[in-house]
């Protein structure tokens, strides 16, 4: 996405199973409820480390990424943002989970996968 688009309108990529990758530009801030709900063929998602807030099933049922990032950044998550992700899938937050004191308490309905907080990717 380009650097130029900061914000969507809600759904703009739902149920989109032609969609495999997306690369966030710097300066996007907020992606808005079921962004990409249903993309099953969605793999790669990187989120711009300017992203702060993550709507409602933003990535529910997007069951071919193996892994998301989500940037220290990330100080809102609302509720079922990973809904329908299964134990094979990981979610590495970069912020501690004492950090995610303004995700909603129910960012993680219906989520099965692996999260790890206070990840620090490898230097490479």
């Amino acid at each position: 996405m380009p650097a130029t688009l900061t914000s969507f309108n809600s759904s703009p990529f739902k149920d989109c199973v032609k969609l495999e990758k997306v690369v966030f530009a710097e300066g996007c801030t907020i992606l808005p409820g079921s962004m990409f709900s249903g993309c099953v063929n969605l793999k790669s998602v990187t989120l711009a480390s300017t992203v702060n807030n993550i709507g409602s099933s933003a990535f529910a049922n997007c069951t071919s990424i193996r892994e998301i990032i989500i940037p220290l950044t990330v100080t809102t998550l609302y509720g079922s943002t990973f809904d329908g992700w299964t134990a094979d899938q990981t979610i590495k937050f970069m912020c501690t989970e004492a950090d995610a004191a303004g995700f909603t308490i129910t960012w993680k309905n219906g989520c099965e996968a692996t999260i790890v907080w206070g990840y620090t990717p490898a230097e490479e």
